[in-house]
């Protein structure tokens, strides 16, 4: 309709408010473009366009109509479009079946001959200016590399910037054949609400994902652990048959010398142990200690005459101080304890404790060789029973140990998949809030989101987790035609 018309009003009256907006009811300029418009576009050297002369196009800041006959080319400005502005992604991350990614990948494929397809040459360049806030860019996108480049224009001058042109240049390209796809297929439309910014699916997905990878990593130390309890029964087994050992030897008339011999072995073994802890932490903390560096301020920026720029250096000062008398501090205690250490060990091996241990090894010793003597061999074995059974004590006591951490797992399991359910409802909260922001006041467009009801990835998204990719138990699992399988039902 090249002039208004009654007949044209009268169309738009039809379609009422997505055609017409009333003079009254609007407080803004209806004509102020855009702050970020596609401005142009330059085809250089390929199969149709741009063959010794650059093609190029300018483009209205409002309302460009491209008309011409079927094969003129139409379809293909918006292809050079989406290839120089670096959204290829956006077909080619389509389902490799899919016939809209198929025909896209046909036109950039390089052509060999006249008949052959693809409209792309060896040395084709697409250029693209796009302004955003009044300052305008070329991104410029060449065959042989497949990459597009960023540059700022800064007067006559080109800077080069680093960065991805697809995510700091956005823009949405639909052809014909994507926006039937979107009445076609609702996934379509809901990868599109993914990345609005008030969805961000992209951090979502990322969030997400740390989130499963925690949540495994949790139940993979738990399966860890609990592999390690599975040694429970045994170690008890084996700590009952050493004690009954034990107690026949003891009843074989010597019980005294073989009880006081195990009383002291006990003892001995935790003072040892003790001192073998204390001399290990003071290891660790001197460890510490000298491989840190004593954090430090350069004050040289301050203003000396500043007397509140004064007063914040003396603060620091101060604090700096006694960051110095602490580590002092700490030195001077670690040698404390580290001779401390030295004089118990000292004083123990002329202890009245040691020298009584010292005699009932002399006794245990003196009736091993007795008992020997007289052909009896099994006493001999008492030392070892007593060292086995604090080797097995002292497993089932780590065993005691890792059954607490397994109960504090399965805690933090449970809340890290909280989080993951969480983080599932935030995404869709995010979808409905945009859909709420566009839509909410719509009388003509309603979209209903249904959460986790994706009957197209469902069976697909499963398959991935319990990693069984072919046909296997399709009828177990999810059979759309039949109505059978579990995920059916879930669904």
């Amino acid at each position: 309709m090249s002039t208004p018309s009654i007949e044209g009003l009268k169309l738009a009256l039809v379609d009422g408010a997505s055609s017409l907006i009333r003079s009254d009811k609007e407080y803004s300029n209806p004509n102020r473009a855009s702050n970020i418009l596609l401005h142009s576009i330059k085809i250089e050297n390929s199969k149709y366009a741009g063959r010794g002369t650059p093609f190029e196009v300018e483009f209205n800041p409002w309302l460009n109509s491209i008309i011409g006959g079927r094969g003129s080319g139409k379809s293909s400005i918006l292809e050079f479009i989406r290839i120089g502005m670096d959204r290829s992604r956006d077909l080619l991350n389509l389902s490799e079946t899919n016939e809209i990614r198929r025909s896209f990948e046909s036109f950039i494929r390089l052509s060999t001959s006249r008949d052959s397809e693809g409209v792309m040459l060896d040395d084709t360049k697409i250029t693209c200016m796009y302004a955003r806030d009044k300052v305008y860019y070329s991104l410029q996108w060449i065959k042989n590399n497949n990459s597009v480049s960023i540059m700022r224009h800064d007067g006559e001058n080109r800077i080069v910037e680093n960065g991805d042109a697809y995510s700091r240049f956005p823009i949405k390209i639909f052809s014909q054949k994507q926006i039937f796809n979107l009445a076609k297929n609702p996934n379509t439309l809901l990868r599109l609400i993914d990345e609005s910014s008030t969805v961000s699916f992209q951090q979502s997905k990322m969030d997400w994902q740390e989130k499963c990878t925690h949540f495994q990593t949790l139940c993979s130390q738990k399966r860890e652990l609990e592999s390690k309890l599975s040694n429970n029964n045994t170690l008890l087994g084996q700590l009952a048959d050493i004690k009954q050992k034990i107690i026949t030897l003891e009843n074989s008339g010597h019980k005294e010398v073989l009880s006081d011999y195990q009383d002291f072995q006990v003892k001995k073994t935790a003072i040892y142990q003790y001192e073998k802890d204390i001399e290990n932490l003071n290891n660790k903390v001197s460890e510490i200690f000298n491989s840190a560096n004593l954090p430090a301020i350069d004050t040289s920026s301050f203003d000396t005459k500043s007397s509140s720029e004064i007063a914040v250096v003396q603060k620091l000062t101060g604090l700096s101080q006694k960051v110095v008398l602490f580590k002092e501090t700490i030195d001077n205690e670690m040698r404390v304890i580290g001779n401390e250490l030295s004089e118990l060990r000292k004083w123990y091996i002329e202890s009245e404790f040691n020298h009584c241990h010292t005699t009932v090894i002399e006794k245990y010793k003196k009736l091993t060789e007795e008992l020997t003597n007289q052909g009896i061999n099994s006493p001999s074995d008492y030392a070892k029973l007593i060292n086995d059974r604090e080797t097995v004590s002292k497993s089932l006591k780590s065993l005691k140990s890792i059954e607490t951490q397994v109960g504090e797992l399965d805690l933090q399991i449970n809340s890290a998949y909280q989080e993951i359910i969480n983080a599932r409802k935030q995404l869709t909260e995010n979808r409905l809030n945009f859909l709420n922001q566009y839509l909410g006041n719509n009388d003509v467009i309603k979209i209903e989101l249904f959460p986790l009801s994706d009957e197209d990835e469902i069976e697909a998204s499963f398959r991935k987790i319990i990693g069984k990719f072919s046909g296997t138990y399709s009828a177990e699992l999810f059979d759309l035609e039949r109505k059978s399988g579990f995920l059916f039902s879930l669904n």
